[in-house]
């Protein structure tokens, strides 16, 4: 097989890793299944864009047979690898099975580069999608080079993992592959013991918590910012991303004053930019967030993503303050994620009833940055202050393409991903053409950027930044 860059790679054979020895269990699915599994109906059938996959580099020296031993190993290690997940009459369920096997296919690279036939191998296994009920929840491909393994591609259902999760199985895989148990940390709650403290008293007591939250806030957003009563939000986005060096100078050196992450800059900035779009001061996104706040979840392989509210009002203030704000308002959001997204659907349409508005399109903020290191520690410390000219020559390399790939996200009038800001920042947003009307996803970008570089520059009242983004701004 062949990508359209002409990068051939050759299919040999399969077989299948057999793993036995973990518990047989079942349970309900947790929060986060849930609310994986209600998106993956939403879509049309057959769809696979929620597909994640993991890259791994084989050690030199490691035999076919180890590398099926360490595939083995990590299926057995995690439950949810090795889980099905099903509806049985109404009841979302989680199967764990004590015994099965993992089927990997062979590729040759040839003379392919090992990254040009990693990528090849991962379109192939990525495009098909999985069957919950009877598919194993991964699938493996092994590339060699005149038959030996020289790298891995894991394939594996949303509903089995998340983003986070990836970081921990690869961990735990490159672990294995150089030769197991001395490099592995212990491993984090399984997903069945979640779904019991979920629902035990206290996890109904974090439920209600969290929910009281957002009705709070629901109940006091503007319409605009939280609700659609056209179309259906998330099917029909209008997509463009951004590459910048200029955003993560700018982000970092923002957050090295104050001692808070890029990422969070970059959040902030973006809030600012929605509500002067919408010509509102009060304004919210729902960010994708981990969950692993208590240390026995902090290595857990599943579907636990679950969406925070984070509300922030633009006033006249400088800009630093609020961003520290921004902070404030970001702990609050984290502290109430964790709920029944079932029972917040309830929330959303009685709440919406009674202010007689749909509350079903929402702001999202996804971080996906793959550099673990580089989300906890840049920006914490102070950065040198970057030049006006240093940051003229940076902004004059950044680019912002058109995207035409269609990509659907439920509830969302706006999605925006952060998929890097070291070394370069790499953001992409997909935008509801009646969103803002006159605005496309690529001047989202162009302002985002360009807010975060004039603040770094002058600590301008955010108000001010927020009336100079509402009007029609000139290019700067």
């Amino acid at each position: 097989m062949s990508d359209p860059a002409g990068v051939t790679v050759q299919s040999v054979h399969r077989f299948e890793v057999p793993f036995a020895g973990g518990r047989s269990a079942q349970a309900p699915m947790t929060w986060g299944q849930i609310a994986l599994w209600d998106v993956l109906a939403w879509l049309p059938p057959g769809d696979a864009s929620l597909n994640l996959v993991l890259h791994c580099e084989v050690p030199p020296g490691t035999t076919s047979s180890e590398v099926g031993a360490a595939v083995a190993a990590l299926v057995g290690r995690h439950e949810s690898l090795r889980s099905r997940y099903l509806d049985r009459d109404g009841e979302l369920v989680q199967q764990v099975v004590g015994e099965g096997a993992v089927p990997v296919e062979v590729f040759e690279a040839g003379t392919a580069t090992t990254a040009g036939a990693a990528a090849v191998v991962a379109n192939q296994l990525r495009v098909v999608a999985f069957d919950g009920a009877t598919d194993p929840p991964l699938r493996v491909g092994m590339i060699t080079r005149a038959g030996v393994p020289v790298w891995l591609v894991l394939v594996l259902h949303h509903l089995a993992v998340d983003g986070w999760s990836l970081r921990i199985l690869k961990e735990d895989l490159t672990a294995l592959l150089r030769g197991g148990p001395p490099g592995l940390r212990p491993a984090g709650t399984q997903p069945v013991e979640r779904a019991g403290w979920e629902r035990s008293e206290p996890g109904r007591q974090r439920n209600r918590r969290s929910l009281d939250f957002w009705r709070g806030h629901l109940e006091r957003l503007p319409p605009v910012v939280v609700g659609c009563d056209t179309g259906e939000p998330g099917t029909d986005l209008e997509w463009s991303e951004l590459r910048s060096t200029a955003l993560t100078t700018a982000a970092t050196s923002l957050g090295g004053r104050h001692r808070l992450s890029p990422a969070l800059v970059v959040h902030a900035g973006l809030l600012l930019v929605i509500g002067a779009y919408l010509g509102e001061r009060q304004v919210a996104t729902r960010m994708i967030v981990a969950t692993r706040f208590a240390a026995e979840q902090r290595r857990l392989v599943g579907a636990f993503n679950q969406n925070a509210l984070f509300c922030l009002t633009v006033a006249d203030e400088p800009f630093s303050t609020y961003l520290l704000r921004a902070a404030e308002a970001e702990l609050l959001a984290y502290r109430h994620s964790e709920y029944d997204l079932r029972a917040l659907h309830g929330v959303l349409a009685e709440v919406g009833a009674a202010r007689a508005v749909p509350l079903n399109g929402f702001c999202f903020f996804n971080d996906v940055r793959a550099d673990v290191g580089g989300r906890q520690g840049v920006g914490r410390t102070a950065t040198p202050e970057p030049t006006a000219e240093l940051l003229a020559r940076q902004r004059a390399a950044s680019r912002i393409n058109r995207l035409t790939a269609e990509h659907r996200a439920r509830e969302a009038r706006l999605f925006f991903y952060l998929h890097a800001l070291a070394p370069k920042a790499f953001c992409s947003v997909g935008v509801d053409p009646g969103f803002a009307p006159g605005r496309t996803s690529a001047d989202l970008l162009a302002d985002l950027e360009w807010l975060l570089l004039h603040a770094c520059r002058a600590d301008d009242s955010a108000e001010t930044l927020w009336r100079a983004l509402a009007g029609a701004r000139a290019a700067a």
